[in-house]
């Protein structure tokens, strides 16, 4: 029904498929290229059952 289809487009539901949601930190602005980070930035990932901070190491630009 309708709700199926809501929960499958959820963000919530996204994330139980394994996929994470990560924030620059102390901004806490969504990342959506790897290339507006820098090494050394920290981050806020949000996975399906919590979050964890990490600190960047390296950035690997999309090749193709």
């Amino acid at each position: 029904g309708i709700m199926g289809r809501l929960f499958t487009l959820s963000p919530l539901s996204v994330l139980e498929r394994g996929y994470s949601i990560t924030r620059a930190l102390p901004s806490g602005e969504i990342v959506r290229r790897a290339l507006d980070l820098k090494p050394e930035n920290r981050v806020k990932v949000k996975v399906h059952q919590g979050e964890f901070t990490a600190r960047v190491e390296e950035v690997f630009p999309e090749k193709g």
